[in-house]
């Protein structure tokens, strides 16, 4: 009985004082002496390894691994975000340093400069924008017009047997070709001319009949003022190409030069079929601006019929 009482007496002889005891003696005297004990680092238990089952080894095993590579990952991750970020602001400095801020070219001000002055023919084509329509597609067709003098000055002036003759044997004499020259560019500016005033001459019938007002018939005009300039361009030149052209050739001489006094003239054939040609181009063209102006005219009419009626019964 004393042994027992011996061992039980002195633990010292049975085990070792732990952290766990030690613990539950302090908090024990502190729960004494009135005070809160806030758990220190050392009450914590630690949990051995060595005790873990496999499984749960592995598992901290595998988690360590997985830290080590996600760290991996972000230092690699964040050193080249660093590389990219030096680069940026050498490309930054090159520029700068190219860049040569005490040289720069100086702005000249504008303020106080003495512009150009304009030479006579931008003054005198200044004049010409200036003038109405008609008086101004006069001057522009004059420059052509007085180039296309010189084969009918030639053919004037020069005499028959030394002028050359268009086509060959058998071919147009040198003044009526040019007269026809002049015929196809002169007629291009009566065209326009002539369809200059189509917008008013429109706009003044319809005021007149009372088709609708002056500004819806004057904008239809204008849309259709340029196709009818070249249909009436393509009329002109195929009623004047033929009897300009057949009409005065010059007889070759049957023995030497050709078989009859006139002989078939292959170019002017071919010119006249392109007349002909551009001149059924033209009369679509027309023919088909009409027809759209047409449709677009009625379909605003009904547009503008059906918001009438719409107003007329919400004011009703």
């Amino acid at each position: 009985m004393h042994h027992d009482l011996d061992e039980k007496s002195s633990p010292t002889l049975t085990q070792a004082p732990t952290v766990s005891d030690h613990g539950e003696a302090e908090r024990a005297y502190n729960e004494k002496a009135g005070h809160i004990q806030v758990p220190q680092e050392g009450d914590r238990l630690i949990p051995d390894i060595h005790y873990l089952s496999p499984t749960d080894s592995r598992g901290q095993a595998t988690r360590l691994t997985d830290d080590l590579t996600l760290l991996q990952a972000e230092r690699a991750v964040s050193h080249e975000e660093c590389e990219v970020q030096r680069s940026r602001s050498r490309a930054r400095t090159n520029e700068t340093d190219n860049q040569d801020v005490f040289n720069q070219p100086a702005q000249v001000p504008t303020i106080g400069r003495n512009l150009e002055s304009p030479t006579r023919l931008m003054k005198a084509l200044d004049i010409v924008r200036k003038l109405p329509r008609v008086v101004r597609y006069f001057f522009y067709s004059l420059p052509v017009t007085a180039v296309l003098l010189i084969p009918i000055f030639l053919g004037i002036f020069v005499d028959a047997n030394k002028q050359a003759v268009i086509g060959g044997a058998g071919g147009v004499q040198l003044l009526w070709f040019g007269i026809w020259l002049e015929v196809v560019w002169l007629s291009l500016w009566a065209a326009r001319i002539v369809t200059s005033a189509m917008p008013y001459v429109l706009g003044l019938v319809a005021k007149i009949t009372g088709r609708g007002n002056f500004s819806k018939w004057r904008d239809i005009g204008r849309q259709l003022e340029l196709p009818l300039a070249l249909f009436l361009w393509m009329l002109a030149l195929i009623i004047s190409f033929l009897p300009i052209v057949n009409s005065h050739k010059v007889p070759a001489r049957v023995p030497d030069e050709a078989d009859t006094a006139y002989p078939y003239i292959r170019w002017i054939d071919v010119v006249n079929k392109i007349i002909i040609a551009f001149f059924v181009l033209a009369v679509l063209n027309f023919i088909e601006k009409i027809v759209i102006q047409w449709i677009a005219a009625s379909f605003h009419m009904r547009t503008y019929s059906n918001r009438i009626e719409v107003n007329k019964q919400s004011i009703a």
